[in-house]
Formats: C-alpha cells, structure tokens, sequence
C-alpha cells in the first residue's frame, strides 16, 4: 500500500500545483480584463481546464480518503455489524458508479480524438478530458480497497476482536 499512498501524495501535490497555477490565470485574466482592457480568451479557457483538472483530482483524494459526503447519522445507529455491511453496500455502489463513469469517460476522451482547444490549437481535447477516466478509475479502485477493509474488520468483529469502525 505504500505505492498506493506514494501516488496519492502525487495527487495532491499536482492538485496543489494546479490550484496554483489557477489562481494566477484567474489573476492575469482580472488583470488583462480590467487593467490593460484587453480580455485575453487563453485566460478563461485555460482557468476552465485548470479547475476540471484540480476537481477530478481532489474527488479521487477525497474518494481514496473515505472524506466525500456521508449520511453518517443513519448509519451511526445501526448495530457494528449492520453498520459494516451498510458501508460495504455503499462502497459497492460507488464502485460500480466510478467504474460506469471510467468507461463512460474513457469513450468520451477518445471521441474527442484530435479536436483542439479553442485558444491552444496545439491542445487536443483529449487530453484535456484524460483526468476524467483516470480519476474515475483510481476512485473505483479506492472503494474496492476499502471494501476489502471493511472485510477484514467484519472477520476480525466475527472472530471475536471488537475493530473500530470508520
């Protein structure tokens, strides 16, 4: 798992680059916009692609993480062995979510083939939708990994070890 963690510091820091590297186009764009009047359309293109990619990398850090939104109170008041199982049926659906959204997006970046972006003509928008199908897949595979978690905690609560659950 220590590769698995390696890729995900990874993540996080190609998300924090690009947040970076959003902030300042969003700056050169107020500045090209309002001070020299000259809308520059790189700015809000590039910005656009900047935050899809900084979102579908913090959506697969959230999903590796366990952080996304969780209706915890319901859960919170079933017994532990209901409680894992609910979370094993709700891993279970996202994975087969994420692995949906995976191949739905892995067609979509390959119908768009060789189209460019509008202002970066050497751009294709392939690229631009890459993140999509990668993420996806990292995050399918997230649920798998806590799905075999969840497992071994229900093993070892049968067997008698009380395993916390989270």
């Amino acid at each position: 798992m220590r590769a698995w963690d390696r890729l995900f510091r990874l993540i996080e820091g190609a998300g924090t680059i690009g947040f970076c590297a959003f902030c300042i186009v969003v700056f050169l764009q107020v500045v090209f916009r309002f001070v020299l009047r000259y809308p520059a359309p790189w700015t809000e293109e590039l910005a656009r692609y900047l935050l899809v990619w900084v979102m579908f990398l913090g959506a697969a850090v959230s999903s590796k993480e366990g952080t996304h939104l969780v209706a915890s109170n319901l859960v919170a008041r079933l017994v532990p062995t209901a409680e894992k199982w609910s979370q094993i049926w709700a891993e279970l659906c996202v994975f087969v979510c994420a692995a949906s959204l995976a191949r739905g997006s892995l067609l979509m970046t390959r119908m768009a083939g060789t189209e460019t972006a509008t202002s970066f003509l050497w751009l294709k928008m392939s690229a631009v939708f890459a993140i999509m199908p990668v993420c996806f897949t990292l995050m399918a595979v997230s649920a798998v990994v806590r799905i075999g978690a969840l497992f071994r905690k229900l093993r070892s609560a049968s067997e008698g070890g009380r395993a916390p659950c989270s």
